[in-house]
């Protein structure tokens, strides 16, 4: 639930929760709770896009259901959401056919148990980190993503808003802006707030759609919003909406706030 709210602060606090809990917790239930911290830390790791946390608590998640007779019921969910980290890790850190592979992986476990709403979060995921390498695959996984949730009546759900993103992505690089900015409506729809990596690409988007308009104030609002978004996610997302800030500063002839993004 603290995931589909994309809230970093309320995961952090849930995971403190449960660590508190876990040394107090009787024998039998003991492995129950490793399961649920370790999901715990791979929510937050993702949230907040840090990468080698992520693999490293996904890889921990993987064990302890396999481990956990408990979580049997569960077991296959929590693989299938173990394996889509994974794959974004693995896309993210420029292993882009492992990457594949474990997306592949989910895609088809999600659709064995019959869990549409984890092969849409896997697809919308895919898409997003093909956006930057591949036009077409993102789109392609992005349409799939929308098409199936859009079956089941959740076109608004954040779990889709990834797909949005990486068309509306993938339309700036096409030079359609206003394509664009319809993706990017939905996609702010979906997020509803939040502050994670996915509200971060949205306010990243938007910002260079504006800057691709000639809208310099437009942008800087928008790159204002990433860098604040920024403070709750891992150091490389801070350094390129920083990045993107300055441009905009230099583009505004604003030399002393130059300085000063430079000073943080």
């Amino acid at each position: 639930l603290t995931e589909a709210r994309g809230d970093v602060q309320e995961a952090q606090r849930h995971l403190a929760r449960l660590e508190a809990a876990l040394p107090r917790a009787v024998a039998e239930r003991s492995a129950h709770l490793q399961v649920l911290v370790a999901m715990s830390k791979l929510t937050v790791a993702r949230l907040r896009r840090d990468l080698e946390a992520a693999e490293e608590h996904a890889e921990q998640l993987l064990a302890a259901v396999e481990a956990s007779r408990e979580a049997a019921v569960l077991g296959d969910d929590l693989r299938a959401q173990a394996l889509i980290s994974l794959g974004i890790v693995k896309a993210w850190s420029q292993q882009r056919e492992e990457g594949e592979r474990y997306f592949e992986q989910a895609i088809a476990l999600a659709r064995r148990i019959r869990r549409p709403f984890l092969e849409i979060n896997a697809l919308a995921h895919w898409a997003v980190l093909e956006s930057a390498r591949s036009i077409a695959t993102a789109r392609e996984r992005s349409l799939q993503a929308i098409e199936l949730a859009r079956t089941y009546g959740w076109g608004d759900l954040r779990t889709v808003a990834p797909a949005y993103v990486a068309l509306g992505l993938t339309s700036i690089w096409q030079a359609q802006a206003d394509e664009a900015d319809r993706w990017f409506q939905l996609a702010g729809r979906a997020l509803q707030g939040g502050e994670d990596g996915t509200s971060l690409l949205l306010y990243q988007g938007r910002g260079l759609r504006h800057l691709a308009l000639g809208q310099v104030d437009e942008a800087l609002d928008d790159f204002r919003a990433a860098a604040r978004t920024a403070r709750f996610v891992v150091t490389s997302a801070r350094a390129r909406s920083r990045a993107l800030l300055l441009q905009v500063r230099v583009k505004r002839g604003e030399l002393g706030r130059v300085e000063g993004v430079l000073a943080e």
